[in-house]
């Protein structure tokens, strides 16, 4: 007679990187409808990074000076405000909060690791406005090593 045994498998993650854009609102929306389809875990994750000293032609420009730890709770706040309106859209799906230190690129590149699929939006805030795929999520296709879907925003008709 044979004896067998089942381990319980971890729950699969599925990661959404956020950053208060647009696009970045429709990654989360879209992540939580597919993690919620394949019973994982919504992982929701916000980098930040303390500004560095800008340069202009004139020498080095003054940058804001903040109080210690006032970036990193505004990056919370964010990364709480998204899991609190998801909640609101699917209150039985389990979700963890991540707040990296450093650029979204690597903070989600990290997580893909143990991701089952990572989702972000197609442009974030930076201000290039005509590029189609911000710097991140094109990182993110060429090097994670989980899946990645690349979410847009619904365009307005009236301006296509």
């Amino acid at each position: 007679m044979t004896k067998s045994s089942t381990v319980a498998q971890p729950a699969p993650i599925v990661v959404v990187g956020i950053d208060g854009s647009e696009d970045g609102r429709s990654a989360l929306d879209w992540g939580a409808g597919e993690a919620h389809v394949r019973g994982a875990i919504l992982e929701v994750l916000h980098a930040w990074d303390a500004p560095a000293q800008a340069i202009s032609v004139y020498g080095p420009a003054p940058i804001p000076v903040f109080a210690p730890g006032y970036l990193e709770r505004r990056a919370t706040a964010l990364a709480q405000a998204a899991s609190a309106e998801v909640h609101q859209l699917w209150p039985d799906l389990p979700i963890a909060i991540s707040v990296a230190r450093g650029h979204a690129a690597d903070a989600l590149l990290y997580a893909s690791r143990r991701a089952a699929l990572v989702v972000v939006g197609g442009r974030g805030l930076g201000g290039f406005t005509d590029l189609l795929l911000g710097s991140t999520s094109e990182y993110l296709v060429s090097h994670a090593r989980c899946p990645v879907v690349v979410v847009r925003a619904p365009s307005d008709p009236s301006v296509d």
